[in-house]
């Protein structure tokens, strides 16, 4: 035996008062939150803002490296390309792989391999600027952009990167190498997955074609 079906108005105020329910426990959620960042920020002696951060930072950072993660890079690059806008811009993006670092961890222990990522992360790390974004998006793979550098600098960037990053594994038991693509962007610039796809292709080129080979592509607005 069956109750009574409820009428369609009656069940209207049932959903809008579930609704109603529903949103004050979510308000209640937030403010509970926000009370337990403000007790930790006074436990600190930071602000809530400054703990935010804090605990939010391991999120977007390789813990290997130190660098910003691929969640890191593409926060970091897309703040940049807001700044530098769409129109009348220039940028080049690169993408370093490590060839050889499976093997690596293979024949020499993880250790080894971790401590070949560390170096290659410093060398590149130490050849950009201030401005430039660097991220360890993949395993074996470091992205670079490089706001306002036109095609010409750029070849000489990477093809300098390259020889230091030879030099800084050499007297090493890795025998590792590198594949470089990069794609220098001018006028309208793309969206940053557009960026990141045309020089990872221009990266697998690279890689084809032996190891530490550098790959680069000019492409003008569409």
């Amino acid at each position: 035996m069956t109750g009574d079906p409820i009428d369609t108005p009656r069940l209207r105020e049932l959903e809008a008062e579930l609704a109603a329910a529903r949103l004050e426990i979510e308000q209640l959620k937030a403010r509970l939150g926000a009370g337990e960042l403000e007790l930790r920020a006074l436990a600190r002696d930071r602000t809530p803002e400054e703990v935010l951060r804090e605990e939010t930072r391991p999120a977007r950072i390789d813990p290997l490296t130190g660098l910003p993660n691929r969640r890191g890079f593409e926060e970091g690059a897309a703040m940049m390309l807001d700044h530098l806008g769409r129109q009348g811009q220039v940028m080049t993006v690169g993408i370093v792989d490590v060839n050889g670092l499976k093997r690596v961890n293979r024949m020499l222990g993880e250790a080894e391999g971790d401590l070949a990522l560390k170096v290659i992360a410093a060398t590149i790390q130490g050849a950009i600027r201030s401005l430039d974004v660097l991220g360890r998006v993949d395993g074996d793979e470091f992205a670079v952009l490089l706001p306002g550098m036109p095609a010409s600098p750029a070849r000489q960037f990477f093809d300098r990167l390259a020889e230091r990053l030879t030099e800084a594994c050499q007297g090493s038991a890795w025998g590792i190498g590198f594949s470089v693509g990069a794609a220098t962007f001018t006028g309208r610039l793309p969206a940053l997955a557009d960026a990141v796809d045309h020089a990872e292709a221009l990266m697998r080129e690279a890689r084809a074609a032996g190891t530490t080979r550098v790959v680069y592509a000019e492409i003008p607005a569409a």
